[in-house]
């Protein structure tokens, strides 16, 4: 086995401890509190099948893919976040596959690095159980497109569209790259030509049956009243025109999202000045230094979505999300890991391999840092909001629980007799709850004397966890 088939084990095995641990030790997300109803209701016994055909405002895919998760494991943490830890994990792999495809070894192995050890992908795909994991089959559908273009085949272009396909079915943010690959096979003379054979052809009935679920509930169900809110149409009404939107650009530098972007702190991690910077420079300087046709093609996939959200990507009554254009990470994350290849590359090897170490270091410590907190807003002091908007955006998620008092957290905290860790973050938040219950003020409106059934309810949450968190 060679050094750069050991390290990428070591990446993976790093990269999987990570996204393990965030799913095993943090409490649930609001988001993940709609799709695990959608999930809930999946049911493939002959005599009461049920398959959603739409998720919690966007296609039913990960739907699919966490019930597997559910199917295995049980209605838990561990079920719910399954196909999100599996999925992440494998993007490092993809990404170190699509690196080696249009570039070297040594970019890829930087590459698998920074996507292992990168924050948001870590705790806000695959930990969380929403339609993010997208981003994985966006990038075997990249990896599929490259080596079927090369060495065509039809049952690579197959591959192709089915996978783009289930990615869409995912997440309709994949579709902006849909022109891309289009308009490439028409600027290559010998892909052009390829188009008069089956595989193009296949390729796309393919992808169009993969998203008819989508398709079909965006033209009949969405219309139903109470549900016109939550299709196609509605994730378009979302996009404005005419201010420049900083959602983009805070994703890679976390200090931008509370002054230019969302008052509110979101439980979805942006990345922090080091390792964002990094990539975000590391994308620009790409431009100047990787000249190459796979390069540009990286380049678009890449700064398309971050300039396609940047200009299209206010609200016209709300706040920009940031991690709107999430498409562009693993691109950035390439191009990066190029620029660096070729930057070190005019020193000596050993040299050389230490720029690349100390170059991950960032990545590394800020990993360590949100898997060590569970905690998935600013968890750095540097460039942090007041601490008053910070203390409030973390004490909302602790109390999640008390908007969805309805749900059993104690049972979704265990698997069999075994308690996760995050039973100890439930147990601690559901004291310093009741406490506060006690002693109504600005922050806690709630007036217990009003609502006694609530407090009750609590205690039982708190009581159902047994000696689960002691």
């Amino acid at each position: 086995m060679d050094y750069s088939r050991r390290i990428l084990w070591v990446v993976l095995l790093l990269g999987l401890v990570a996204r393990v641990w965030m799913a095993i030790a943090t409490p649930i997300a609001f988001d993940e509190y709609q799709w695990f109803r959608v999930v809930d209701t999946v049911d493939l016994r002959p005599s009461s099948i049920h398959v959603p055909m739409h998720g919690d405002e966007h296609p039913p895919g990960h739907v699919y893919w966490t019930a597997v998760g559910t199917w295995a494991f049980g209605q838990n943490l561990v079920g719910y976040r399954f196909a999100s830890v599996v999925l992440g994990t494998a993007l490092i792999l993809f990404t170190f596959l699509l690196a080696s495809d249009l570039f070297d070894r040594r970019t890829a192995l930087l590459a698998a690095a920074f996507c292992a050890a990168n924050e948001y992908l870590i705790g806000g795909v695959s930990r969380l159980s929403t339609e993010k994991s997208y981003l994985t089959f966006a990038i075997l559908a990249v990896i599929l497109y490259v080596r079927t273009t090369r060495n065509p085949t039809t049952r690579g272009y197959a591959l192709t569209g089915l996978v783009f396909g289930l990615g869409t079915l995912t997440k309709q943010t994949l579709l902006l790259w849909l022109p891309v690959f289009f308009i490439d096979t028409l600027r290559r003379r010998d892909v052009r030509l390829q188009w008069g054979t089956i595989g193009p052809w296949l390729a796309t009935v393919i992808f169009l049956l993969a998203i008819s679920p989508d398709v079909y509930w965006n033209l009949t169900a969405s219309r139903q009243p109470g549900l016109s809110n939550v299709g196609i149409e509605y994730q378009l009404s979302k996009l404005g025109v005419g201010e420049w939107s900083w959602g983009p650009t805070s994703l890679f530098l976390r200090f931008l999202v509370y002054p230019l972007v969302d008052p509110d702190i979101h439980e979805y991690p942006a990345m922090s000045l080091l390792p964002g910077g990094i990539l975000l420079a590391g994308a620009v300087l790409s431009l100047f230094l990787s000249r190459t046709a796979n390069a540009r093609f990286l380049q678009v996939l890449g700064w398309g979505p971050f300039l396609f959200f940047s200009l299209f990507g206010s609200f016209p009554d709300d706040y920009s999300a940031f991690w709107w254009s999430d498409l562009s990470v693993v691109p950035f994350i390439i191009l990066t890991a190029s620029v660096v290849t070729v930057v070190t590359a005019r020193f000596a090897a050993r040299t050389s391999w230490l720029i690349c170490a100390g170059v991950c270091v960032p990545f590394a410590v800020s990993a360590i840092q949100i898997a060590r907190t569970g905690e998935n807003a600013f968890v750095s002091t540097l460039l942090r909001p007041p601490q008053s908007a910070v203390d409030r955006a973390l004490r909302r998620q602790r109390f999640r629980f008390a908007e969805y008092e309805s749900v059993d957290h104690a049972a979704i905290s265990r698997v069999g007799t075994w308690c996760l860790p995050v039973s100890r973050v439930y147990v601690a938040s559901l004291r310093d709850y009741l406490m506060e219950l006690d002693t109504p003020n600005d922050a806690n409106p709630r007036n217990p004397r009003q609502d006694e059934g609530h407090k009750q309810r609590m205690r039982d949450q708190l009581q159902r966890f047994g000696t689960c968190g002691s």
